[in-house]
């Protein structure tokens, strides 16, 4: 790489200078790249604190989220595995109930009696649950910026308009109550 003064020194050739910009432009790029990196890294571990910080504000025992975090043995896994078939019948019973509870039908199917793994917690889903309530909050909140964003504009505009019409209103007021200049007569 040259040292600094041939970046700097200015240069009659024009392949010389798009070799430069290119170069800038790569590097640019790549500390763009790095920052919004760094800046998606901080977000998460700033949700990820907050997080934490609303289960111990909900008195939530830190031992067994953590033990439900925790990345399962081969064993585990498979008998996990076997489970949850079971679960995506559950998960699907339950989304079934929950459309006949919004259509006002029962929310227990007859001879069903749904105390599959009530007590178990599944890291993926409360993560969903958790994304998807983040997301709300912030579509909601850019709404409401939006709109407001939205109502200032007009005000601005019809202030603006009033505040023209004023001014003109004076303004034509003030030709027509002009005194006139007498004539004299000579």
């Amino acid at each position: 790489m040259p040292n600094l003064s041939n970046w700097v020194a200015p240069t009659l050739n024009v392949e010389e200078l798009e070799k430069r910009i290119s170069e800038l432009k790569a590097v640019h790029f790549w500390l763009d790249q790095n920052s919004k990196a760094l800046g998606a890294t901080i977000q998460a571990l700033e949700v990820q604190k907050m997080t934490l910080s609303t289960l111990q504000g909900m008195n939530f025992n830190m031992g067994d989220v953590a033990n439900a975090l925790k990345l399962k043995t081969a064993e585990t896994v498979a008998g996990a595995a076997q489970k949850a078939g079971a679960a995506a019948g559950a998960v699907g019973e339950a989304a079934g109930a929950a459309v006949r509870k919004a259509a006002g039908k029962s929310a227990r199917p007859a001879g069903k009696s749904g105390d599959g793994a009530a007590g178990a917690v599944d890291p993926m889903q409360w993560w969903g649950a958790l994304t998807n309530q983040f997301q709300e909050i912030a579509a909601n909140a850019m709404k409401d910026v939006a709109q407001k964003t939205a109502v200032d504009t007009a005000r601005n505009m019809a202030s603006g308009a009033a505040k023209e019409t004023v001014k003109a209103v004076r303004k034509k007021a003030a030709k027509k109550s002009a005194p006139r200049k007498a004539r004299t007569r000579s």
